[in-house]
């Protein structure tokens, strides 16, 4: 410890602490039905520090706080609340490489934030059982500066940025879903201005996972989604997400430039049917929206899918082969509130989309070539009328063979197209 000129500096480290030998001082402090366990006699419970430095004048308090090295061991531990919950697990450990924090008046101006976690085993018994194994937060990052006490809703202004990367081996919630080889990465920026005006940015978000399976009970539905090859279950990515107004009455604008979503294969089950799909992509090429008071005044949005093979078998065979939704547009605005009147809503509306079908084969018929496009657009008023144009219409079969009773095999080809003014 030194002293000069009314400024101290303090450090303290390394320091090593058995966290088991420290419970029962916690006790006290614990919600009354809580037990905790931790470590066991061969592999104690601890907490280690390297340093810890403390800096700032004597009177105002310490100015800037550095902890490096800090890391927490629970080789086993265990939770229990009342007689049907439990939390139970092994292998944790949370390491905070770095934290660094700028202090004024005991209130934080600044904070950088470099951190991991892993838990090999997380069991969590009662209402619901989870399991989780292999659970991984790496290279977790946050940075928090310009930070000041507001009179606002949020109490704070500030801004920041944090990324964030996340791995499990395996989930499970028996009888609801199992994930395995799921993962998870992040990066983005915030702030909170003066007035609650709040913007977010996120740049790039990724998902992927090697298998997934959900059970619906309700409806007695079960859906896997399985890999292909070098190609994950599920792979997802985000890129370009902004909110920004001000929090919570808005006007807050949404905006999003690229979403995409692969599924290589899906499969649904329920009773003796089932529907198969092989590569199901989605993407998302741009999406607006105003909320006022957390209500959408107005949504735009530009997408487009394709799907590989599609199979549904049951009573009934159908299959359908390279799917195409080139371009679907939809628009949404002057949205307000209406009651229970139709849909609850009254809104302006627009949409157009193009899709192709190489083949369709179903029951009673066969068809190549298929196409169609639409262009539409409405109104749905507060009295629960609604009013609709179709602009543009097309539907077309480059070959159409079915079989007619006393005819025999019947093969054409067809296009109709028109328009409808008003319905």
């Amino acid at each position: 410890l030194k002293g000069h000129a009314a400024e101290v500096t303090a450090g303290v480290g390394p320091a090593t602490l058995d966290l088991q030998e420290l419970l029962p001082l916690a006790a006290p402090f614990l919600p009354r039905g809580l037990a905790v366990r931790l470590g066991g006699p061969k592999r104690p419970a601890s907490l280690t520090l390297q340093r810890l430095d403390v800096a700032g004048p004597v009177s105002g308090g310490a100015r800037r706080v550095a902890l490096q090295g800090l890391a927490i061991s629970l080789p086993r531990f265990g939770v229990t609340s009342g007689a049907r919950t439990e939390v139970s697990g092994g292998d944790l450990a949370l390491s905070v490489e770095r934290l660094v924090g700028g202090l004024a008046g005991f209130f934080p101006e600044r904070l950088a934030l470099q951190a991991a976690f892993r838990c090999g085993r997380l069991r969590i018994t009662g209402a619901q059982a989870i399991a989780v194994d292999g659970l991984e937060a790496l290279a977790s990052k946050l940075e928090l500066a310009d930070i000041a006490r507001s009179r606002g809703f949020l109490g704070a202004t500030l801004r920041g940025n944090g990324t964030h990367a996340l791995a499990v081996r395996r989930l499970e919630i028996p009888g609801v879903a199992r994930v395995r080889g799921y993962r998870h990465a992040g990066e983005g920026e915030f702030a909170i201005r003066a007035g609650d005006v709040v913007s977010l940015r996120l740049k790039r978000g990724t998902v992927s996972a090697a298998s997934v399976s959900a059970e619906v009970s309700r409806a007695g539905t079960s859906i896997r989604l399985d890999a292909a090859g070098a190609r994950p279950a599920v792979a997802g990515e985000m890129r370009g997400l902004r909110v920004s107004g001000p929090f919570p009455d808005g006007p807050t604008p949404i905006e999003l430039d690229h979403v995409t979503l692969a599924l290589p294969r899906l499969a649904a089950k329920r009773g003796a049917g089932e529907v198969t799909a092989e590569g199901l992509k989605v993407a998302l090429d741009l999406l607006t929206a105003s909320l006022v008071r957390q209500f959408p005044e107005r949504i735009a949005l530009r997408a487009a899918a394709g799907l590989d093979r599609l199979d549904l078998r049951g009573d009934r065979q159908a299959s359908i082969r390279g799917l195409d939704l080139a371009s679907l547009e939809v628009g949404v605005s002057e949205i307000a509130r209406a009651g229970a009147e139709l849909l609850g809503v009254a809104a302006k509306v627009r949409l157009s989309q193009a899709l192709t079908v190489k083949e369709m084969a179903l029951p009673a018929a066969r068809l190549t070539g298929v196409s169609h496009s639409v262009k539409l657009g409405g109104a749905f008023d507060a009295k629960g009328s609604a009013q609709l144009a179709v602009e543009a219409f097309a539907l077309g079969f480059g070959s159409v063979k079915t079989e007619v009773p006393g005819v025999g095999s019947v093969q054409t080809a067809a296009r109709i197209g028109g328009r409808l003014d008003r319905v």
